[in-house]
């Protein structure tokens, strides 16, 4: 009794006498707790910067969004059923804002659609997310409401490449435009040689309190001191996101250097019709950097670039959206959906999705806010460019980038891939006839030639 006695005491004299180190306090807000992501956030991302650094810098700005979306616990409800029931109305309306605009407008974006499986995974996901709110899209109910349109269905679930050109009224010419800018992007792909690369998945976060996104990393080339190439989130090259979309941006911002190449905004447009009716030919306008003291759409929508220095690199799917205004008649607690989030994250993070076809779509607001796939009035489908080797006999065999490339199936039928168990290497047991047709794990990770 005395030895427990003793022990007692002592830890009492040392929980309130003696002071806790800084570094082990709980307190969030204590600016002397060190951090370790905080040299992350400090990157400075460009189109040089390399996989692992990218990472980094995408790693904090995920785990601070995800902070900051816990700071969103609760939903307040709107009391009155016929308050809310007009809101929901104002919510629809807002939602379909331009689609219902006179004159018409419509605006281009450039997205990479997710595989079927990568689908079913999220579509799984987010069914489990979203349970405890027993949601309906019944615009009177008095629970939780959310309208159909704001929840992504499977087939248009996609990562967002860049927005080249924001919403603008439809003209004479609209389609000609549509074609131009669709031009410029395959242009883009083939004279800077963008190949198809990798994406795995990080996490999945209520955004705001409102809206539901998976959240994406890159994968790249490294190789161990033994010689061994692996691919993965520590990869030493160029990040192929951060330089598809500074590349994006500078083909359409910018002329080159013979001026054969113009630059393709909005902004630009309307610049060329002034000095054509002032008589001053289309060659003398400026690449806009200087003329014109703004920042473009495409560089200030395209997700993940912005200012140098601001930009994080941010890769998502958007999987739903929630009304927080008219949510629901009582208090909604969004504890358990962050709980959720938490626990699909660990159970998917890691899931990876190849990249090697791209969606140019121009959209009237149909789907909404977040779905530019429904009803577009004008799409085309763009395949990133093969890395192909010439062996010494003169054959020539397409390479793949640390991924399953089934050559018998066509790119366009192919769309996206899911990288892991369900691509298409053999196991022992397969007849003779399916490993002819599949590839071995050797040669799934067999290193490609990047010369």
């Amino acid at each position: 009794m005395e030895t427990v006695a003793f022990a007692l005491t002592a830890l009492t004299y040392y929980h309130n006498f003696l002071p806790t180190p800084d570094h082990l306090t709980d307190d969030d807000n204590d600016n002397s707790t060190p951090s370790i992501l905080s040299y992350f956030q400090s990157l400075t991302l460009d189109a040089k910067t390399s996989v692992e650094e990218a990472n980094q810098r995408r790693t904090a700005s995920y785990y601070e969004k995800a902070r900051e979306a816990h700071d969103t616990e609760c939903i307040r409800g709107v009391t009155s059923s016929s308050s809310i029931v007009e809101l929901r109305r104002q919510e629809l309306r807002h939602i379909f804002r331009y689609k219902h605009c006179q004159p018409a407008k419509s605006h281009r974006t450039i997205v990479a659609m997710c595989d079927e499986r990568t689908q079913g995974l999220f579509d799984d996901a987010r069914k489990k997310i979203l349970d405890p709110l027993r949601y309906s899209s019944h615009l009177e109910t008095d629970g939780v409401w959310i309208p159909k349109e704001n929840v992504i269905p499977n087939c248009d679930m996609h990562v967002t490449i860049a927005l080249p050109w924001w919403w603008h009224t439809i003209r004479d010419g609209n389609e000609d435009l549509s074609k131009e800018v669709a031009s410029r992007f395959r242009k883009t792909l083939l004279l800077e040689f963008h190949y198809p690369f990798q994406i795995e998945f990080e996490r999945f976060v209520l955004l705001g309190g409102k809206v539901l996104v998976a959240l994406w990393r890159c994968v790249g080339e490294r190789t161990t001191e033994d010689g061994t190439v692996i691919f993965d989130r520590h990869g030493d090259g160029v990040d192929p996101m951060l330089r598809l979309r500074a590349e994006i941006v500078r083909c359409f911002t910018t002329s080159s250097p013979d001026k054969r190449r113009l630059p393709l905004t909005h902004a630009h447009k309307m610049k060329e019709k002034e000095r054509e009716n002032d008589g001053v030919p289309a060659e003398e306008l400026s690449d806009g950097k200087v003329n014109i003291k703004r920042y473009h759409t495409i560089e200030k929508k395209t997700p993940g670039y912005s200012e140098q220095g601001i930009a994080d690199g941010f890769i998502h799917t958007t999987l739903c959206r929630l009304p927080s205004n008219c949510l629901s008649t009582s208090d909604v607690e969004l504890g358990p959906i962050h709980r959720l989030c938490r626990e699909a994250s660990a159970t998917l993070s890691g899931h990876r999705m190849l990249i090697s076809t791209y969606r140019f779509l121009e959209t009237t607001g149909e789907g909404g806010e977040s779905n530019p796939c429904v009803k577009p009035i004008f799409e085309e489908i763009i395949d990133a460019p093969r890395r192909h080797n010439v062996l010494p006999t003169g054959k020539c065999i397409e390479e793949g980038i640390g991924v399953v490339q089934a050559s018998s199936v066509p790119l366009s039928e192919k769309a996206n891939l899911t990288i892991g168990p369900e691509a298409a290497f053999w196991r022992p047991d397969d007849t003779p006839q399916e490993q002819e047709n599949n590839v071995s794990i050797n040669e799934l990770f067999e290193n490609p030639n990047l010369h």
